[in-house]
């Protein structure tokens, strides 16, 4: 009757858990999340600034309906206060937002998956958020989730108070007959402290890469067990070791969005074909062979093209170009691009024609 059964879980369910304010009042006393209050909109005046940078100096406003970073702004002064208020008013359907304390820590996310054999946890995943180098920070109203990296070593404590969330959280949802993925997003501060800020209750966009690579290193991929549990289709696990854990994806990797920084739509002028490239030493950009898996990339220097238009295709305002996947780390203290990314990126531009 309805199809979207393999994709997704009940709606019912999906979107009440990924109301920012039903999330914290749902889990607020079960796991650690920032302190935050809940106001209207229209409560937020000069009088309601006074308040908020009392009780927590900087702080951020969320949406409680938004998603993709969209609906969300740190506030550090009555200037970035004045323009978010101004923003939400323009954009927010839901009326309310959640105000949060900030903290001072590196956003990541991790994905979880309910099933039948228990509640398993991906590694985690370091999010690239407002990459000036991947899309423009002066649009308003866009997406700027940009990607970043997923695998590679993380201290037990961050592991283990990563597993202790997404264990209450999913039990919770299994609790409710929610199956197969759902992502939590986190912020882990410099001594370890994590804190689970949103769920994103179906798959997300690290869902293929994060199942790409763990069935290259011989796990069954969240995305098998996604389809199985929501097709509810019987299945068994003879090996128990072939059941992903956190530790299943290995080396890292790095998953770069570019988006397009236009403010308008543009005609694509060049044929951006999916597969394998090879960056070159020199900075040429070689195309290699087909292919959509890590298991094709060859050397470090290899990575992976993924994109939906053709040449004269129009690509609207803030929207993404292509995503790439490719080996190693891309990603520097300060959140953003480190510099051989940026290097690479910039040769993308070019090669392709869309730096803007």
């Amino acid at each position: 009757v309805n199809p979207l059964i393999y994709i997704m879980n009940s709606p019912t369910i999906a979107h009440a858990y990924e109301h920012k304010r039903y999330f914290r009042d749902e889990f607020a006393e079960l796991i650690n999340m920032p302190p935050h209050v809940v106001r209207r909109l229209d409560e937020l005046n000069a009088d309601m600034f006074n308040e908020l940078q009392t009780l927590y100096t900087k702080f951020v406003i969320q949406d409680v309906e938004s998603s993709g970073s969209k609906g969300t702004f740190i506030i550090s002064n009555v200037t970035q206060y004045n323009a978010a208020v101004k923003q939400l008013n323009e954009t927010s359907f839901s009326g309310s937002v959640v105000v949060s304390e900030f903290v001072d820590g590196q956003p990541y996310s991790v994905q979880v998956c309910v099933t039948k054999y228990g509640i398993f946890t991906g590694g985690l995943q370091r999010q690239l958020v407002d990459s000036k180098y991947l899309c423009n920070l002066d649009l308003p109203g866009v997406s700027r989730w940009c990607g970043g990296e997923l695998g590679g070593g993380m201290s037990e404590i961050i592991k283990h108070r990563t597993q202790e969330i997404a264990a209450v959280v999913g039990s919770e949802l299994s609790s409710h007959g929610y199956r197969g993925i759902f992502g939590i997003d986190l912020l882990i501060s410099a001594d370890n402290d994590v804190y689970a800020i949103e769920v994103n209750a179906r798959l997300t966009g690290y869902t293929h890469i994060l199942s790409d690579m763990q069935f290259a290193n011989n796990k069954i991929p969240f995305a098998l067990l996604h389809t199985l549990e929501l097709g509810n289709y019987k299945y068994e696990v003879e090996d128990l070791e072939a059941l992903p854990t956190m530790n299943s994806t290995g080396k890292p990797y790095s998953y770069l969005i570019l988006n397009s920084s236009y403010d308008g739509s543009f005609i694509l002028q060049n044929e951006i074909k999916s597969g394998v490239y090879e960056y070159k030493s020199d900075g040429a950009i070689e195309y290699i062979k087909p292919g959509y898996s890590v298991v094709d990339l060859e050397n470090d220097r290899q990575f992976i093209i993924f994109c939906k238009f053709k040449k004269g295709h129009e690509i609207a305002r803030g929207k993404r170009i292509l995503k790439i996947v490719k080996k190693g780390r891309s990603m520097a203290e300060d959140g953003d691009l480190d510099e051989a990314n940026q290097q690479f990126i910039q040769h993308i531009k070019e090669y392709f024609q869309v730096d803007l």
